[in-house]
């Protein structure tokens, strides 16, 4: 384990990752990164941002890197790389992987190490093996995917769909959401509705003095469908197009990247573009059409 004492007396290398279901990718990533330089820093991510996510505990995880013989120090680590950090571990390299979109923390990381210590170096090493993950492991271990039954549906009437669609919401803003498989079939619809919550609202700002009740807010139709699918059975999202009516708002596009939705269509902008900004800086394949 790393102390204080031991993290400022070395200059090490730094890596953080969930390390979650340790496999022979893994071991083979860590031996690449130890022939960098010595000491090898290893940092559990305690907080994964994958649904379902960690399957081990971060003592566990811990105590598996340990054994590594590639590792000589591994910690726990709650907030991601920071200046507070780098300050206490004072590395010469910090190492991130390649070989997937980075998230959008991910880069916000490596902007801030760029910035904050242009001497520090950063070093990319690609995924060692494409035929194993851990993502992998857990669907061997569940079982194939259900197969969910889709409906057919003519993409190019996709529009007039998904706002015939919307007209089911009870909500004052109409929106609809289609899940759409590599097959062109509607796997999952969600509509914009107001949860069956009795009583109301009640907002209380003691800064403007402001008082009201109101109905709760809706749920939207991008996290609707994506809850029908799952409670469906649906696990992957591999190769499914999300086409949305309106362009999601920021909570709805922090989702859409956390699931692994590939790619996103929609035909009306939000009032912001910040939903946009967070799926495309998430490695989402965002698409207006106006058909």
């Amino acid at each position: 384990m790393i102390n204080e004492d031991i993290a400022a007396y070395y200059t090490a290398l730094s890596l953080l990752a969930p390390w979650d279901l340790t496999h022979v990718a893994h071991v083979e990533f860590l031996r690449a990164c130890k022939n960098l330089g010595n000491p090898l820093v290893v940092g559990v991510r305690v907080p994964n941002q994958k649904p379902g996510r960690p399957i081990m505990t971060a003592e566990e995880r811990v105590g598996v890197i340990a054994e590594f013989e590639s590792v000589d120090y591994v910690f726990t680590d709650e907030t991601g790389y920071t200046k507070d950090l780098i300050n206490r571990i004072r590395p010469k390299t910090v190492i991130f992987s390649t070989g997937e979109t980075p998230s959008p923390q991910k880069q916000a990381e490596m902007n801030l190490l760029v910035q904050a210590f242009p001497e520090l170096k950063i070093s990319h090493i690609p995924r060692q093996r494409d035929d194993i993950s851990t993502t992998e492991i857990i669907e061997r271990i569940l079982g194939p995917a259900p197969i969910l039954q889709g409906e057919p549906i003519e993409l190019g009437n996709i529009k007039k769909e998904l706002f015939a669609y919307s007209e089911r919401s009870n909500a004052e803003q109409k929106n609809a959401a289609f899940l759409v498989n590599d097959l062109g079939l509607v796997i999952s619809k969600g509509v914009n509705y107001h949860p069956e919550a009795k009583g109301t609202v009640i907002f209380s700002n003691e800064q403007t003095h402001e008082f009201k009740e109101q109905k709760p807010r809706p749920t939207h139709a991008e996290v609707d469908c994506i809850v029908r699918f799952i409670r469906e059975g649906g696990r992957s999202f591999k190769g499914f197009s999300l086409y949305t009516s309106t362009m999601p708002c920021a909570g709805c596009a922090e989702q859409i990247v956390r699931y692994g939705i590939p790619k996103l269509v929609y035909f009306k902008d939000f009032d912001n573009n910040y939903g946009e900004l967070i799926l495309k800086n998430g490695g989402v394949i965002v698409e207006r059409q106006d058909n």
